[in-house]
Order: C-alpha cells, then structure tokens, then sequence
C-alpha cells in the first residue's frame, strides 16, 4: 500500500513527508493531511480505513486529500477567516458598540456586546463559511476520483490492456464509481447516516447522498465538473474581493482608527 501511495503521489505531483497509520483501535475510518509545507507535511490514515477499504478505495481517499492541497483549500480557508473577522469587528466597532454606549442601561454591559458581536460571527461562518466549505469538499471529491481514473473518459472498467494513468489527472467513469464507493464505506463504517447526518456533520462537508449524487450526474454528464469548477472559481474569488472590497469601503468612509477601537 506504501509503495502503491508513493507512486499516487508522483503521478499527481504530490509531496509529503511521509505517510503514517493513527492507530484508533477500529474505532474511526478517516483520512487527513497534516502541514503546509512539504517538508513537514504527512498524511494519516486510520487503520480501519486500511483494513476495510479495497487498495484502489484507499487511494481514490488518498486523492481527496491531495485535492484540498492542490486547490490550496487550506490557504483559503486562512484567508477567508482573517478578512471575514476584521470586516465583523469593523461593523460591530462602526454600528454595533456605538449604540451599547448610547444606551445608558448598556454602558458598562460590554459582555453583552462582545457576545453580540461573536453571536454575529458565528452565524456568518457558519452560513457563508459552511457553504464554501460544501463546495471545496465537492472540488477534493472530484480530485479523488481523477487519482484513481484511467485515459479513457467512457470506460466500464480498467481494462489490464489498456489501463494507464495519464500524465495529466483526468477522469474516467471507473475512478468516479471507485470514490463513490469508498465514499458510501467511509460513511457506513463511521455509522454516519447517508441522508440526515445532523447539521454539525453536514455543514461543511455535506451530506453523503448529496455529494454521490453530485458525482453520479458529473459520472453521466462530464461537462458537470468543468461548470462545477468555474461557479466555485467565482464564488471563492468574488467572495474574497468583496469582503476585501467591503473593508476597503468602511475604513475609507468611517476612517480606520474607527474601525480598530
């Protein structure tokens, strides 16, 4: 498995420090990256994963995690967050706290207003991040599919004959069903409910008939994945711009030191 993991990581241009086995004792089937960097970065395995889960599964999860990496999810997610927080505090200190301290009965209740302010923060994460989130997990999905595809878009099947990897990472209908499997696994062995997880286990990730269902259609229909990718382009870098645009708009309007109190 170690030497099929290091000629995945090769033919996708993926560098890591090394692959290791969180040993939970059966008890998890998970997958994740740890570091930025190459030099420090590994990626982890649960042993259940390694045990219940065919080779080819094991690798297509292994592309879904070199997916977040290649899209630099987690550089987004960074950015996202920093702008996001400084733009909240900008409002609450221009709108929020000015009115606290007009109200005589609110005037020394700044728990009250810290608290409005992280409730406010909370909410937005939670709806806006939650949804690029979504949509960042589908982009990895489609990535762990490409790491388990062959040259042929329309196959049924790795023919032994004619099986080659491409250069580039492209997608073919048996790697798309490989990950869907290994998906419908994941979420059986973790006793995950396919259709209602509950909102903590969906709100980034979605849930898993929706993101099969997703690759279903994209598996069916291959123009799907390049519109899926230019809508997601746009709605991360337009969300990025606005925020920044918005920040720009308040600190020139109310003036900066106002914003920083």
């Amino acid at each position: 498995m170690r030497e099929r993991l290091q000629a995945a990581a090769k033919r996708l241009h993926f560098r890591c420090s090394d692959f290791l086995v969180w040993n939970t004792r059966g008890g998890v089937v998970n997958a994740l990256v740890v570091g930025i960097l190459p030099v420090l970065r590994y990626v982890v395995f649960t042993d259940r994963l390694l045990t219940d889960l065919t080779p080819e599964e094991v690798e297509a999860v292994f592309g879904h995690e070199v997916g977040h990496v290649k899209h630099r999810h987690m550089a987004f997610y960074l950015g996202f967050l920093m702008v996001s927080m400084t733009v909240v505090w900008a409002a609450a200190a221009i709108w929020v706290l000015p009115y606290f301290n007009q109200v005589p009965t609110l005037q020394t209740r700044e728990d009250l207003a810290l608290l409005l302010v992280m409730t406010l923060l909370a909410v937005y994460i939670f709806v806006v991040f939650g949804y690029v989130s979504r949509r960042c997990e589908r982009q990895a999905d489609i990535y762990g599919c490409r790491a388990v595809s062959c040259d042929h878009p329309f196959c049924n099947g790795h023919d032994p004959r004619l099986f080659a990897y491409p250069r580039d990472p492209a997608l073919c209908r048996t790697g798309i069903s490989t990950f869907i499997s290994a998906l419908e696994k994941v979420a059986d062995l973790n006793g995950i409910s396919r259709d209602k997880p509950g909102w903590l286990q969906s709100w980034q990730h979605s849930t898993i008939a929706r993101r099969v269902d997703f690759l279903k259609q994209m598996r069916e229909d291959p123009s799907v994945e390049p519109r899926f990718q230019q809508r997601t382009a746009l709605v991360k870098w337009g969300l990025l711009l606005s925020l920044a645009a918005v920040l720009l708009v308040l600190g020139s309007v109310y003036g900066w030191d106002r914003m920083l109190l």
